[in-house]
């Protein structure tokens, strides 16, 4: 396994234990994953995760190694951090798409349909 962004199928995933949060500020629960890497291969691994991971769906994660004294090394799998800017500036665009059809409707004055088609 490498640490980085890893093509992953997760099928399956169970609860291995639920404990307070080192902040105190609520309850975490970790999961272990199994998985397959982009060629079906299963993932011999340990993963790990912190949050319900989709399953059956290829996909990136970022995965990071884990040292633990006890328990040995596993690998901690997490979706990688959506770029907010990008997703903003996505939101934006189809704000003002919408702005600029709904702007059609009105100035036809009737409403119709045809004044909602984006050609």
């Amino acid at each position: 396994m490498k640490e980085g962004k890893v093509i992953l199928t997760v099928t399956g995933q169970r609860v291995i234990a639920t404990f307070d949060k080192r902040q105190g500020s609520g309850r975490t629960t970790l999961y272990e994953v199994n998985a397959v890497d982009q060629h079906g291969q299963p993932v011999e691994e340990a993963l790990r995760a912190f949050t319900e991971l989709p399953i059956g769906k290829a996909m990136e994660f970022e995965v990071s190694r884990y040292d633990h004294p006890r328990h040995g090394i596993s690998w901690t799998v997490q979706k990688p951090r959506e770029n907010t800017a990008q997703r903003v500036a996505d939101l934006e665009d189809r704000v003002k798409d919408i702005e600029d059809r709904l702007g059609a409707v009105e100035r036809r004055g009737n409403g119709s349909p045809s004044a909602l088609d984006r050609s």
